[in-house]
């Protein structure tokens, strides 16, 4: 039994359970858990602030008269002729497919878009003061444009969507 506890002994007959000949050292192990808190905290908060600078809302910031009337025509739409083209100041962000485009707008009243739209688009097809959540509605006609947009104005923001013809003005 002597021989099954020396450290000589071959592999077989090597005890599982070895003598501890130092104590570990508590600090050390506390060090390295905080230096590991550490890094996983500043790799949440730069993940975190990545993720909110993706899904910002302040997209493009201009005159969204002109940038609108451009997308309706690369898109392969029509507007009738406005000179000059009233300012519409705001800050929007677009998401574009092979569908349309759809365009969130913050900082514009609805009347003041309501009347642009009417002047670049003609007057609406249909028109509701307010829809079912109480926000006003637009909806343009293909007639003049090529395309069916429509307007929704919430508080603070206002939705447009645009379906029609794409690039090649299908």
């Amino acid at each position: 039994m002597a021989g099954l506890l020396k450290h000589g002994a071959s592999p077989e007959r090597r005890p599982l359970i070895r003598p501890m000949t130092t104590w570990p050292n508590p600090y050390a192990l506390r060090r390295t858990a905080a230096v590991r808190l550490g890094y996983d905290r500043r790799a949440f908060i730069l993940a975190l602030l990545t993720f909110a600078g993706c899904r910002s809302p302040n997209g493009t910031k201009g005159d969204f008269a002109r940038f609108f009337v451009s997308e309706i025509h690369a898109r392969g739409g029509r507007t009738l002729q406005v000179d000059p083209l009233p300012l519409v100041e705001g800050r929007w962000r677009v998401e574009r497919d092979e569908l349309g485009f759809q365009i969130h707008l913050v900082g514009v009243r609805f009347e003041l878009l309501d009347s642009f739209m009417t002047s670049v688009l003609g007057e609406p097809k249909i028109t509701t003061q307010k829809n079912l959540d109480g926000c006003p509605q637009r909806m343009y006609d293909g007639k003049i444009s090529g395309m069916h947009i429509q307007v929704i104005g919430k508080k603070g923001e206002i939705f447009v969507v645009a379906v029609g013809p794409k690039k090649g003005n299908a």
